[in-house]
């Protein structure tokens, strides 16, 4: 407290007054590393005082790593497959982003084997011995592969016979190969068959000109004389007497009865007594 008059001090006494507090003002960021695809980045989170400007609080924070934006796979260090050895190649996938390889995976890819589609026939198949015919390996190996063509086998076709007849012999039916004329069966000689001389005229039927031997006539023996010309027994009447002489000889064919006249002449011409 000081005078009025002479402005001496007149008594001190010492007040304490709070603090007034800082005004924040919002939070800013400071010493920022960003975080890339695989390293994570960071930043301080500062807070200033309006007033005063002083720095009242630092902290500091993490951002996490982005990771890979993966691109689609493409192959590396493709080495081609052939007939017999087997090839491989990298699967490589790079980020978009960073352009770092993301990862890479060595693929095997088995042996092609050889490819035979196209033949060329060089020996050709005969009906019946087999043909030839080659590939070449389709994958440019040069290898080749050789296979047999089935042989074709006979293309059969009929040989007509014909029929015996009574003035030559027949043939069968026989079986000949159309394509090479190998005969596959052979024809058989059928026999000349007989003359035949169904109606009795001593001609062969068939009309081949062939005649019969015709029997021949037996000999006649010579007539003798008729003993009973000058007979006169009761077997050489007519009349009532000849039908008298017939009723005996009935009994006498009957009972078998071989008589004879006395001239010597049967009484009937019977087999039995020829």
């Amino acid at each position: 407290v000081y005078c009025d008059v002479c402005k001496a001090e007149v008594s001190r006494t010492t007040e304490t007054v709070d603090a007034l507090g800082h005004t924040e003002l919002p939070a800013v960021k400071e010493n920022e590393i960003a975080a890339d695809c695989e390293n994570a980045g960071s930043y301080d989170l500062v807070v200033y005082c309006d007033v005063c400007k002083a720095e009242v609080s630092r902290t500091t924070e993490t951002v996490e790593a982005l990771g890979h934006t993966e691109l689609p796979a493409v192959k590396e260090n493709e080495i081609a497959a052939d007939c017999k050895n087997a090839g491989s190649y990298d699967l490589v996938v790079y980020c978009d982003v960073c352009k770092a390889e993301v990862s890479r995976v060595t693929e095997t890819v088995e042996a092609l084997g050889h490819a035979f589609t196209v033949y060329t026939v060089t020996a050709e198949p005969t009906c019946e011995e087999a043909g030839k015919q080659v590939s070449v390996c389709d994958n440019g190996c040069g290898a080749t592969d050789e296979q047999s063509v089935a042989a074709l086998g006979h293309t059969e076709e009929t040989v007509k016979g014909y029929a015996a007849t009574c003035t030559a012999t027949g043939l069968t039916d026989g079986v000949k190969c159309s394509v090479c004329d190998k005969i596959l069966t052979a024809q058989q000689t059928i026999a000349q068959t007989a003359h035949k001389d169904d109606n009795g005229d001593y001609k062969c039927d068939y009309g081949c000109g062939h005649e019969f031997e015709k029997p021949a006539e037996p000999d006649q023996p010579d007539e003798p004389e008729d003993p009973s010309a000058d007979c006169d027994h009761l077997c050489h009447k007519g009349g009532f007497l000849g039908f008298f002489w017939k009723l005996i000889r009935f009994f006498y064919r009957m009972f078998n009865i071989k008589q004879t006249c006395e001239c010597g002449a049967l009484h009937f011409d019977d087999p039995l007594f020829g």
